[in-house]
């Protein structure tokens, strides 16, 4: 997390505070999963120290590593995902880590930040490194191929399935 992370030990107080989901906007349940072995991540009970003891609230520090176990609707309004409390000296994560630091401690370029933000899920930031590529380089450059699928992709994975294919099309055609 990237944040400090805030949850309830009981899932009824926790229904009640995303109660207003929509189809469009649903709310989200997460369930933690948290092994007592681990002892590198930081959280806290706190219950005894609120104003709102009845939430038997956790508090997790920033940099917390959860792993998404599942993710599933439980109904048109409600998704919920479950996370799992994850050790940082797990080896595929430090892979992982090694393998991110490696690549970000190259010269990051505009491609190399659209990807990363796509890989992060971030659609709008992906698509924004990508359409600056495709401002700044020749129409001819080889490499317009990967930017032109790029930013398809980007709105692929918005559902934008007809303006996908405004970028797949040239792309197919390079």
């Amino acid at each position: 997390m990237n944040t400090f992370f805030s949850t309830s030990k009981s899932s009824s107080i926790a229904s009640r505070f995303g109660i207003d989901g929509t189809r469009d906007n649903p709310t989200v349940i997460f369930t933690n999963s948290i092994d007592d072995h681990i002892h590198d991540q930081l959280y806290a009970l706190i219950e005894n120290s609120s104003h709102f003891s009845h939430e038997e609230e956790i508090l997790f520090s920033i940099g917390t590593i959860f792993r998404i176990e599942n993710v599933e609707p439980m109904n048109d309004t409600i998704w919920s995902i479950e996370l799992k409390l994850y050790n940082r000296h797990n080896l595929e994560l430090k892979q992982l880590m090694i393998s991110f630091e490696e690549e970000i401690s190259k010269t990051s370029t505009l491609f190399d930040l659209g990807n990363i933000f796509f890989y992060m899920g971030d659609n709008d930031r992906a698509e924004k490194y990508n359409r600056i590529l495709l401002e700044q380089l020749p129409p001819n450059d080889d490499f317009m191929l990967i930017v032109y699928t790029n930013i398809g992709d980007t709105y692929l994975n918005r559902g934008n399935y007809h303006i996908t294919s405004e970028y797949y099309e040239p792309a197919l055609s390079i």
